[in-house]
């Protein structure tokens, strides 16, 4: 029980820290360099969404790295 809830903690930070990471990139690109946040944003977490999925793939599949 207390491997799941390692991974799924783990999980959680890594999500967590993907999406602060799209926020902070959509503010730098409108302080900085005029794009609308939006523009930023939205391909940032979509990316985030997708690296999530990936991570919780690789972290939750039983197998990965296993030979049969």
């Amino acid at each position: 029980m207390e491997y799941v809830l390692d991974k799924l903690v783990g999980f959680l930070i890594f999500s967590g820290a993907a999406v602060i990471a799209a926020m902070l990139l959509a503010y730098f690109a409108h302080d900085e360099l005029g794009i609308l946040r939006y523009v930023v944003r939205d391909d940032a977490l979509v990316s985030a969404l997708l690296c999530s999925g990936l991570f919780a793939i690789v972290l939750f599949f039983s197998r990965f790295g296993r030979r049969r």
